[in-house]
């Protein structure tokens, strides 16, 4: 039985050593070319286009320390798998649109999921095209993307309320464990 393409991408991520060790480079990979004509464009060099981007990520992180961060699509992300401006839209839908509830529901399985697929491929394979449908759908909604995930709207249909659902069950995990050093 031959292999999908989500799990040829994970396994070639994985065979590359393009894990968490590589991360900060991957996470740049979307300003590949900030160093050639964009940035001469723009009147900007790779440098300060990287401390916007570093500045932009920051603002990010102190909206989610509010209420949540999406554990499992920035662990794609940070593989080089999700696209910026997808995993971006993600964060800013959850922050806006998604109950306290409902993140705290998501946390409960999310978090020790990620800490499953940092150590299994299949884990990653079966995880990363749901999550890859739902933040597309979630990128079209925040008006990042042109066409709707019919299967993203699946996904959502049938997750969040069943967040929503656990998070009234049980307590706040604390995410960022998920990216402490250690």
């Amino acid at each position: 039985m031959g292999k999908d393409r989500h799990s040829i991408e994970l396994e070639d991520a994985h065979n590359k050593g393009e894990q968490d060790a590589a991360a900060g480079r991957m996470r740049d990979e979307p300003y590949g070319f900030a160093n050639g004509f964009a940035a001469q464009l723009v009147g900007k060099d790779s440098d300060e286009i990287r401390e916007e981007n570093d500045a932009y990520e920051k603002g990010y992180q102190n909206t989610m320390d509010q209420k949540s961060s999406r554990v499992i699509c920035t662990h794609f992300y940070r593989k080089g798998l999700l696209p910026q401006n997808v995993w971006r839209a993600d964060m800013k839908f959850t922050a806006s649109h998604l109950s306290e509830t409902t993140v705290r529901g998501y946390h409960f399985w999310a978090i020790p999921y990620v800490e499953l697929m940092r150590k299994s491929t299949l884990a990653e394979s079966i995880m990363f095209p749901v999550a890859k449908w739902r933040a597309e759908e979630l990128a079209y909604q925040m008006g990042e993307l042109p066409s709707s995930n019919f299967k993203g709207k699946i996904v959502r249909l049938v997750v969040e309320p069943a967040c929503w659902l656990l998070g009234c069950l049980v307590g706040q995990k604390d995410w960022k464990v998920l990216y402490s050093a250690g």
